[in-house]
């Protein structure tokens, strides 16, 4: 059974760790990617509304339809960093966060969870209550029903994202918490 027998660091920033670890069994070394954990949430409003984000990605070089998520800051839990998040991309607060799952959103290169939360009990909070949404980021609710035309259409392509639909769907029956 192959273990790692050391590991180095061989860069780090404030986004991310490459880290290049001595196998046993392979012949050269094993790079691996280490960033902050992070969330995504599934939050449906009562009248069957999914909460979506459009937001510019980067490396997409494009706008990018997407569940709320972000980074769990260090020391905050991620149940904490799912309520966060839900309320400053969305202006939605939760009455609670029910865990998901925790998934490896890629077991060959990278060390990072990422963790999915059903949002429950959601209330749109005031402009004055609510922190201000992040100006890029634009809110866009959704028939639940029309989830999967989006995914067939292209508008929801992001892969952990579906990961996280697959689980919500997997996990909440109708009628029930969503």
């Amino acid at each position: 059974m192959s273990r790692i027998r050391a590991s180095q660091v061989v860069f780090s920033n404030s986004w991310l760790v490459v880290a290049s670890n001595d196998v046993e069994g392979y012949t050269e070394p094993y790079y691996t990617i280490r960033t902050d954990d992070y969330v995504t949430v599934y939050a449906v409003t009562p009248d069957d509304q999914l909460l979506l984000v459009e937001q510019f990605r980067p490396a997409l070089r494009t706008r990018s339809l997407e569940l709320p998520s972000g980074h769990v800051e260090a020391g905050e839990m991620p149940a904490e960093a799912a309520a966060r998040e839900l309320l400053e991309e969305t202006g939605y607060a939760a009455e609670s966060m029910c865990l998901l799952g925790a998934l490896a959103p890629d077991s060959g290169r990278t060390e990072t969870t990422l963790w999915a939360f059903a949002a429950t009990g959601l209330t749109r909070q005031s402009r004055r209550e609510q922190q201000t949404l992040e100006e890029e980021i634009k809110l866009r609710l959704e028939p639940l029903a029309s989830v999967p035309q989006l995914v067939k259409d292209g508008h929801l392509k992001h892969a952990l994202d579906l990961a996280v639909l697959f689980l919500a769907h997997a996990t909440l029956q109708r009628g029930g918490d969503r």
